[in-house]
């Protein structure tokens, strides 16, 4: 059968299916209960000898799925096959609505595709013959697990989007590349506030896997500025945190990206947009038991960067007073944070461990081996002079090394971030 039969098939099967979810004629009426007669339970013999314990089984790991990277054909509905949907570029973009939904057919049966779209989208619909699935979760790269596999399927929109790339998988767990982010965390053991996408990488990278993998800990991300004139970059900002071992979507600001070396002018430009508000906010949100911010003097001197230290200074302060930036306060009551950490902040300074391979790296690498992986996969940034660094090289950009600003329980004696900090005690007060 062509791939219009398949569309036609897929389209009739649908209606029958909604069909069959609203009939036209009513239900027919439930049988009458049977009456059950009473009985006797008689007591059970006594046992004289324990029951044997049938043996158990021993458990086994679901198989791995497996990436399909042939035999996939992308249709959409009035224009004909498509073939930019698995070409691995963000550049490239297919539109789709609903009255233009995109058919998935391939001929290997596939149960979870990871869709990465141009923009966040509006909910919708994937469709297969006998189920459905709602998509549009309010993730730019989206993953969606199917019950069974299937070899068609119809994705619908509600609304206009555009999709950037679909990756299909055979049934079993999917494999670590394949991205299922989940919400942002409730609360926050590490806030880390990067300005750009690959400031996390670059800055606080290493920092973010030791204590996401190793410690197990609570690491979330609030990124100051959007790219709305580079829109690849929002696409490497997953791509990069998912690689450092990050499972909780980022959150981002408003802000435009802006370069600028003064102090002053980044205030000026930024006049508008509220940064210390939305810190305010996002600190009060997340309730963090320590902060990591960037350097004062802007890491290489960028003014976004130095306004993102500047600002948090004072919304550390700020969160924890009520009568300023009331409205978040009412929303999500006042938070005084334990630790604040600036990157190459010279006082207080302490110098992490990034060169210990991982317990929890599948691939045994150090942090600082994972964010250089992780800072690769930033590929519009490969133009630039920018690298993870440990040591003197490259302006003193030292992955390693953070000061600490700002301390409600005393000053360090370990390279731990969170040392003199009991998570319970802190947990507790907020009850």
């Amino acid at each position: 059968m062509g791939v219009k039969g398949k569309l036609v098939l897929l389209i009739l099967l649908l209606s029958l299916a909604a069909c069959a979810r609203n009939p036209a004629s009513p239900a027919a009426p439930a049988p009458a209960t049977e009456q059950t007669p009473e009985t006797t339970i008689q007591a059970a013999p006594e046992m004289t000898e324990p029951p044997t314990e049938p043996p158990t089984e021993p458990q086994t790991q679901p198989p791995e799925a497996e990436p399909i990277t042939a035999g996939i054909t992308f249709t959409v509905a009035g224009a004909g096959p498509v073939s930019l949907l698995d070409d691995g570029a963000y550049e490239t973009l297919v539109s789709c609505s609903p009255e233009r939904p995109i058919l998935i057919d391939c001929e290997i049966p596939f149960a979870a595709l990871v869709i990465k779209w141009e923009q966040v989208p509006p909910e919708g619909t994937l469709f297969w013959a006998g189920g459905e699935e709602k998509i549009g979760g309010g993730f730019l790269h989206e993953a969606v697990i199917l019950p069974q596999g299937v070899s068609t399927a119809l994705l619908k929109p509600s609304g206009e989007a555009s999709i950037c790339e679909i990756a299909l998988f055979t049934e079993g767990k999917l494999p670590r590349q394949a991205q299922q982010w989940l919400p942002p965390w409730e609360t926050a053991d590490l806030l880390v506030f990067p300005t750009h996408a690959d400031d996390d990488v670059l800055f606080f990278g290493a920092a973010m896997s030791t204590y996401a993998l190793d410690r197990g800990l609570e690491v979330q991300t609030a990124f100051m500025t959007e790219h709305y004139d580079e829109p690849v970059r929002k696409h490497e900002r997953l791509d990069g945190l998912w690689e450092l071992g990050l499972r909780r979507y980022p959150v981002v600001g408003t802000a435009r990206d802006f370069y600028t070396k003064q102090l002053k002018e980044a205030e000026y430009f930024h006049r508008d947009d509220g940064i210390l508000a939305w810190q305010v906010e996002q600190i009060r949100r997340f309730r963090p038991l320590v902060i990591l911010g960037h350097d004062l003097n802007g890491e290489y001197g960028h003014g976004q960067h130095k306004l993102n230290a500047h600002c948090l200074t004072q919304a550390v302060e700020a969160a924890g007073d009520p009568e300023q930036f009331p409205d978040s306060a009412g929303r999500f009551g006042v938070w005084d944070t334990p630790k604040l950490y600036l990157h190459l902040y010279q006082e207080g300074e302490i110098v992490l461990d990034v060169n210990t391979p991982l317990l929890q790296d599948d691939q045994g690498r150090t942090p600082f081996e994972m964010a250089q992986s992780a800072y690769s996969l930033h590929k519009s940034q490969a133009y630039t002079w920018f690298r993870v660094q440990q040591g003197e090289g490259y302006g003193g950009l030292d992955c390693r090394r953070f000061g600490l600003y700002r301390s409600l329980v005393g000053s360090d004696t370990a390279a731990d971030l969170l040392e003199n900090i009991d998570e319970t005690l802190w947990r507790a007060s907020e009850k």
